[in-house]
């Protein structure tokens, strides 16, 4: 069932509120020994709702009107408000044995004992708060685990190689909307990726020419076929090889060697920090053994290239 409640939305004032980053409290899990994913079963209906707001959700149907008791899908502030509960339960643990992503939480430990420390008291507060787990998307322990669709152990980060794989596997795309999807998705990658700005530029432009002549409705994109040149073919193809140097993203050592590379031309820059753990005078830079730790990059604005 689907519920439109963009008319409730319109009056709902929006909670001041943000869903965590990340890149950053991701970092929190630097040095871990191992990982518990778990997932809690239907998230949002966990919550109550309180009385003064059920009516104002009540929807109606053949068989009459139907007031919700529980947090509904598809209220503006329903995600913000339910991870601003999950972080109140699990305070105690939050960013120093696990991290809360709405309805998945990833609980992480650096030693053996200490796992099982936490996962006591993880198990706890969901018995103390009657909080209910999907037993199907949970596990126990793991080295390494994928979590919010990256794969991460206690080195780093990555990205999960099949999504990577299905992006890579993508014909020419036949409509604009399609296109727009799949910039969304890769540039969701992009902190791994170098040179990402310069390289999907070409694509990035075709899309935009699309929406100023058509105008930037997801109805009016989907049903707007493109033509694709011999270089927009071209640009195309190496976005998807730049998805296979997708590199994963080291965690900081303060004991290793730190590099900086940097690059710029007209139409761009681009800047690479990487850490050596093991440097070696008598060896190349270039030859080194390089793990990337920061990738950032752009294009110049009209005004910036004058």
């Amino acid at each position: 069932m689907t519920v439109d409640y963009r008319p409730v939305n319109q009056l709902t004032v929006p909670l001041a509120a943000a869903t965590p980053n990340l890149a950053v409290v991701t970092q929190s899990v630097k040095g871990a020994y191992g990982f518990g994913p778990f997932n809690l079963l239907k998230g949002f209906w966990q919550l109550p709702l309180s009385p003064a707001s059920q009516e104002l959700f009540s929807f109606l149907t053949e068989d009459g009107v139907f007031t919700p008791t529980r947090v509904p899908q598809g209220a503006s502030d329903s995600a913000l408000h339910f991870q601003a509960q999950m972080q109140e339960c699990f305070r105690s643990l939050l960013y120093n044995a696990a991290l809360v992503w709405i309805d998945d939480i990833l609980l992480f430990a650096r030693s053996p004992g200490e796992f099982l420390e936490k996962l006591r008291a993880f198990f706890i507060i969901l018995r103390q708060r009657n909080l209910k787990l999907n037993a199907a998307k949970c596990k126990l322990f793991s080295k390494k685990v994928i979590w919010c669709g990256k794969v991460i152990d206690g080195t780093g980060i990555e990205h999960d190689p099949t999504r990577l794989q299905a992006l890579r596997n993508m014909p020419l795309l036949p409509t604009a909307a399609a296109l727009q999807h799949f910039l969304c998705a890769i540039n969701w990658l992009r902190e791994s990726m170098v040179d990402y700005a310069r390289t999907v530029a070409p694509l990035q432009h075709k899309l935009e020419e699309v929406m100023v002549a058509r105008g930037r409705r997801k109805s009016r994109l989907a049903g707007l076929d493109l033509t694709w040149t011999k270089d927009d073919g071209s640009a195309f193809r190496v976005g998807l090889k730049l998805l296979s140097n997708s590199s994963k993203m080291f965690f900081p050592d303060r004991d290793a060697h730190v590099c900086l590379f940097s690059d710029a031309s007209a139409s761009g820059w681009a800047v690479v920090l990487t850490q050596v753990r093991e440097w070696s005078t008598d060896t190349p830079v270039e030859e080194q053994h390089h793990e990337m730790l920061v990738c950032r990059g752009g294009t110049f604005t009209k005004s910036q290239v004058n």
